[in-house]
């Protein structure tokens, strides 16, 4: 049952990859170099490759080489900074209200 999970999860990756690729190139952006993490496999690197694209793996557990990692924790401080500068007795179930701004914000902010 694992070794099927596994193989699943592996086609659904390489399927994922391509209709993120293939989307992009519809919006005109050829992606030229993927960074990945430690979590790939076989047939993702093909994939890949069969696009004419280069890959970098990225030392484990490091998360400043990898830019999605970094730009997932830029928007967490933020988002955090946000919540302290909101009142005391602001209620947890309105923080989806202030997501748009705080896009808006950390947009203007990069």
């Amino acid at each position: 049952l694992i070794r099927y999970i596994t193989t699943l999860r592996t086609l659904y990756i390489a399927r994922g990859y391509k209709i993120c690729y293939d989307e992009l190139r519809e919006g005109n952006i050829t992606p030229i170099l993927h960074r990945l993490d430690n979590e790939v496999n076989d047939k993702l690197f093909e994939a890949i490759r069969n696009n004419n694209c280069d890959y970098q793996l990225v030392t484990a557990n490091d998360h400043r080489q990898n830019l999605a990692e970094r730009a997932i924790q830029t928007y967490k401080n933020h988002f955090i900074s946000v919540l302290f500068g909101t009142d005391v007795a602001f209620p947890v179930h309105l923080w989806c209200r202030i997501l748009k701004q705080t896009n808006i914000q950390i947009n203007l902010l990069r």
